[in-house]
């Protein structure tokens, strides 16, 4: 193999695993933002898009980390109350799935 093929492959590599990595970011704590839309869907999964702010994962969507739980129906009421009152909420965000925040807790920061 000529130095030539193996320095390019070497930066194909180098940008395979960049790329990898984008979207696997370390974003555990507390990110905070107003209510845009909530959903729930079929399987109980909690998906909730936050307006004008962004989370450390990339984009606005925060989803909550179990879908159908005890814990999960307890903050979804209270996410649709806050919502319903204009607050503006505070999410624990425990990884990043892709560019979505995965969340564990809400909290009403004032």
């Amino acid at each position: 193999m000529t130095s030539k093929k193996l320095n390019r492959m070497t930066g194909v590599l180098a940008i395979g695993l960049t790329l990898a990595g984008i979207g696997s970011a370390s974003a555990e704590g507390w990110y905070t933002g107003s209510v845009g839309r909530v959903q729930l869907n079929s399987a109980g999964q909690i998906m909730v898009w936050l307006q004008g702010s962004n989370n450390e994962c990339g984009s606005t969507r925060v989803d909550y980390v179990n879908a159908n739980d005890a814990t999960g129906r307890s903050i979804l009421g209270a996410i649709l109350a806050w919502q319903a009152q204009g607050k503006v909420l505070s999410f624990y965000i425990t990884n990043c799935s892709g560019a979505r925040g995965m969340f564990s807790d809400v909290a009403d920061p004032g």
